[in-house]
Formats: C-alpha cells, structure tokens, sequence
C-alpha cells in the first residue's frame, strides 16, 4: 500500500522565518519523498528533509538540531544526518515533556556558537504543538510574556496558533 499525504498538510505553508530572539526555524513536517512519488502535487508544494534543508540554506543558516513534536516520524531521520543536521530528538507528548525538551535545546545551543545554525522544530502542521514548545521555551528562558510569545510565533510562521493559546498562557 503506499504511503499516502495527510490531507490537512497540504494547506499548510511549509517552513517560517526565524524567530525573533530565538535560533528557532518553525516548519511543517517533512515527508519522506516515497509519499509524493505519483501524488500529482506541484513541484512547489513537495516538501522532504532535503528540501527543508535547502530552503534553511537559502536564508542563510544552517539546520543543526531538528526537534520533533510528532508521535509518529513521516520521514526517516537518517535523511537529516544525509543533510549535515547534527541532532534529531522526538518528543511526541510535548506539552508534559516541554521541559525536557527544552533542556536538550539549551544543551546543544550552549555547544554550538555559530549564531548562523539553527533549531527547526516541528509537527505534522507546524503550528500547535510546534507553538506549544516554541513559545513555551521563549516564555521560560526569555521572559517573554505570553501574548508577545504566541506574537512573534505566529508572525514567523505565518500561521496562527489554532488550538494550544490556553495551554500557553499557563506556562506563564
């Protein structure tokens, strides 16, 4: 059977710009290239690793940590270490392990000092538990309120956050 795209992907723009303050890149999730052999997408609207890769490129920045916010992966992550990406960490239940994951962000930024590499953090859509974890991480480690959080996420991203905006406001 093949593998087939989630039907609400689609609508989704699929990678942001980096956020204010942060080495944050937002995206939807990649999929492996198999789901599009056939598929009748546009060429602009296929979306694998080695195309986020390439798009993060093009604004001038390397991928190095790649967060997943996905209970189930649509992309193998060995194609990321194909594409230089040094770090992948899966964290599929974010809004209880918001904080651990935030512990591996800050780990692996504090080794890395070229200000040109980047985090990119995901969900299937980009935009909820992306959002979740994002702003979460800008409200507790850099004070940011709430409102200003969800703000500079949305306007990055070029979605607004649809379900998650209460549980952020808690992280207050």
């Amino acid at each position: 059977m093949a593998k087939k795209i989630p039907s609400s992907w689609i609508r989704f723009k699929p990678i942001g710009d980096q956020i204010e303050g942060t080495r944050f890149i937002c995206f939807k999730t990649p999929l492996s290239e198999d789901r599009f052999v056939g598929c009748g997408l546009e060429e602009d609207k296929i979306f694998t690793v080695s195309e986020l890769v390439k798009r993060i490129n093009e604004k001038g920045k390397r991928l190095g940590m790649v967060v997943s916010c996905c209970s189930r992966l649509l992309y193998d992550p060995a194609e990321l270490e194909k594409n230089g990406v040094e770090c992948h960490v899966q964290v599929p239940h974010v809004t209880r392990e918001a904080e651990k994951a935030i512990l591996k962000i800050k780990k692996y930024l504090s080794k890395q000092k070229d200000q040109n590499v980047v985090v990119g953090i995901h969900c299937l859509h980009g935009i909820n538990r992306t959002g979740f974890l994002t702003c979460t991480y800008m409200i507790k480690e850099l004070g940011l309120d709430a409102e200003e959080a969800i703000r500079r996420f949305e306007t990055a991203r070029g979605h607004e956050i649809e379900t998650t905006k209460s549980d952020i406001r808690r992280q207050q």
